[in-house]
């Protein structure tokens, strides 16, 4: 796996990988933000549309 992969594409392997159960009900998240006062990036996880991990 390349270390320099376009998150999108990341992402897609990852949620591909869960069991199908929970298939199209964990999303992965991740933004990174430009302004001084805001945490540099943010890493969050939603269960059915609800966020159940932040990380930042």
């Amino acid at each position: 796996m390349r270390l320099n992969m376009k998150w999108s594409k990341l992402k897609n392997i990852i949620e591909n990988k869960i069991c199908e159960k929970l298939q199209n009900r964990i999303s992965l998240n991740l933004t990174h933000y430009r302004a001084a006062h805001e945490p540099e990036s943010r890493f969050w996880i939603t269960y059915d549309g609800e966020e159940i991990i932040s990380i930042s």
